[in-house]
């Protein structure tokens, strides 16, 4: 039985940076430190401003099923929560695929679907 992560209200998956933080320490390739971070941007008249930029970089293209996203989400608890996400896990036995409605998802896997019969009668 494998784990997954998923955001359980509405809102929108997200890691604070606490969590991706840990995941560069344990080697994710799927975070990499930002390096636009707190990086001055001039512009032609001279104003020099900085940016809000986020201090880490996720690829969205992360695995919920990832190891060490399970870890860190295991690990910090609600502490891995980003801006407007409530992270939980769940088991699951094999295939799944996850539904997301408003920000709010649901792991769905092969065993919860109630299959319908097309038949026509014409």
């Amino acid at each position: 039985m494998a784990k997954v992560v998923f955001n359980n209200r509405v809102g929108a998956f997200g890691l604070s940076n606490a969590a991706l933080k840990r995941m560069l320490e344990l080697g994710s390739t799927y975070v990499k430190e930002n390096p636009n971070y707190n990086a001055p941007n001039e512009f032609g008249d001279g104003t020099v401003v900085k940016w809000w930029e986020d201090k880490y970089i996720f690829d969205w293209d992360c695995p919920r099923h990832d190891d060490i996203l399970v870890k860190v989400v295991g690990e910090l608890g609600e502490l891995a929560n980003g801006h407007e996400a409530t992270l939980q896990l769940a088991d699951v036995v094999s295939k799944y695929i996850i539904m997301d409605s408003r920000g709010w998802e649901q792991v769905v896997q092969p065993q919860d679907i109630q299959w319908q019969i097309a038949s026509n009668r014409f």
